[in-house]
C-alpha cells in the first residue's frame, strides 16, 4: 500500500538503519582519535592523562554498539525471511482457492481475484487492513490503493462483524451508471449504512469495479478476528450468476483457506 502506516514504517526503519551507521562510523573515528592521543600522551603518576582512560571508554561503547547492531541486523534478516517464506506459503494458498472457486463457481481462473489481508495497527493512527497477499491470474483490475477501515466495504465489514460477507453489485451499477446519477444532496441524504464507509467518489468507483465480492474472517483460537480472506469478480467481466460466489461450497473454500493461513499472517511490523 503506497504512502500507508506499512510504507511509513518501513522508511522509518530504514532510517533508523542509516543513523546507526553513521553512529558507529562516528564511533569509530572517535576510538582511533582517542588511541593515537593515548598513545601520545600516555601520562605518567604524577602526572596522569585522560587520554588511556577516554581510549578504553570509546573502545567499550564501539563495541557495545557494533554489538547491538549486529544483533538487530541478525533480527531483521531472520524476520524478513520468515516473511517470504510465509508470503510464498500464502501465494500457493491463493492460487489453489483460485482454482477451487472456478471450478465451483463455473467461471474461467483468472477472472476472480483473490486477497488475504490482516488487522494493522500504526504507531499513531487508527487500525486498517493491510494486504499480504493478492493474486490474480490476469492484468485487470489492479490492487486497489485504498485504506480499508473497520467497516468500510465489504471486507470492512467483515472484520467489524466477525462474520463472512457477501455482496452483489449488480443492481446498484444499473442504478448509478455515472457519477451524476448521485447528486451530492443525494449522497449526502443515504443512511451511513448504505455508504459501506466510503465517501462519494470512492463509493461510485467501488460499485462499479466489482460485480461481486466475497469476504470470509481469519480468527484466532480464542476467536479473535485477525483479518480475512477475500475475493472478487471484476465487473468488467462479469460472471453469469451475479451470486456464484454466494454459495455454501465457495464459502467452504475461502473458510478452509482462512483456517490455513491464520498462522502466517505475522505482524507486518518490523
Amino acid at each position: 500500500m503506497r504512502g500507508s502506516a506499512i510504507a511509513r514504517e518501513l522508511r522509518r526503519v530504514d532510517a533508523w538503519v542509516q543513523i546507526g551507521r553513521v553512529v558507529l562510523i562516528v564511533l569509530a573515528a572517535s576510538a582511533a582519535a582517542t588511541q593515537i592521543m593515548a598513545a601520545r600522551y600516555p601520562g605518567t603518576a604524577k602526572d596522569p592523562s585522560l587520554w588511556p582512560g577516554a581510549a578504553v571508554l570509546t573502545g567499550v561503547v564501539l563495541i557495545v554498539a557494533t554489538a547491538a547492531e549486529s544483533v538487530w541486523g541478525l533480527f531483521r534478516v531472520r524476520h524478513r525471511g520468515r516473511s517470504e517464506a510465509n508470503a510464498l506459503q500464502i501465494e500457493k494458498q491463493l492460487v489453489s482457492v483460485l482454482v477451487q472457486v472456478a471450478k465451483e463457481a463455473h467461471i474461467d481462473v483468472d477472472v476472480a481475484g483473490c486477497n488475504v489481508w490482516r488487522i494493522y495497527t500504526p504507531r499513531h493512527g487508527a487500525p486498517a487492513l493491510h494486504r499480504v497477499g493478492h493474486r490474480r491470474l490476469s492484468d485487470y483490475p489492479p490492487m486497489s490503493d485504498r485504506a480499508w477501515t473497520k467497516g468500510k466495504g465489504v471486507i470492512g465489514r467483515c472484520w467489524d462483524s466477525g462474520q463472512t460477507r457477501f455482496w452483489d453489485f449488480t443492481a446498484l451499477q444499473e442504478k448509478m451508471k455515472n457519477k451524476t446519477e448521485l447528486s451530492e444532496a443525494a449522497w449526502r441524504a443515504m443512511k451511513p449504512a448504505d455508504r459501506w464507509g466510503f465517501d462519494r467518489d470512492e463509493y461510485l468507483d467501488a460499485i462499479r469495479k466489482y460485480q461481486q465480492v466475497l469476504a470470509v474472517p481469519i480468527v484466532d483460537s480464542q476467536g479473535q478476528v485477525l483479518g480475512c480472506i477475500s475475493i472478487d469478480i471484476p465487473s468488467d467481466r462479469p460472471a453469469a450468476n451475479p451470486r456464484c460466489l454466494d454459495t455454501p461450497e465457495v464459502r467452504g473454500v475461502l473458510a478452509t483457506a482462512a483456517e490455513t493461513v491464520r498462522g502466517l499472517i505475522s505482524s507486518p511490523r518490523l
